[in-house]
């Protein structure tokens, strides 16, 4: 839902987010392999991250989230339930 509350949990896979707020024009870019989280979290440990209106995005608050499968890691930033 564009600009509205968040229904239900957004599956998508996200690899860019506005910072600081959902108005933010400029994307931030998640990094592309799992071991950079750790850096970038800790880069980024005051700030929010937002699915950015301006990107096409819903305006939800996003999380960072790493899902590791056998071997595979994957990093998304995923809408954070509950905001809206």
């Amino acid at each position: 839902m564009r600009g509205g509350g968040i229904s239900g949990a957004d599956r998508r896979q996200v690899q860019r987010a506005a910072l600081g707020s959902a108005d933010a024009g400029d994307p931030l870019m998640l990094p592309l392999e799992a071991i950079e989280l750790d850096a970038f979290r800790h880069l980024h440990e005051s700030d929010t991250f937002w699915c950015g209106l301006l990107l096409g995005g819903c305006g939800g608050q996003l999380t960072t989230k790493l899902y590791v499968f056998g071997q595979q890691a994957r990093i998304s930033l995923r809408v954070h339930q509950g905001i809206g």
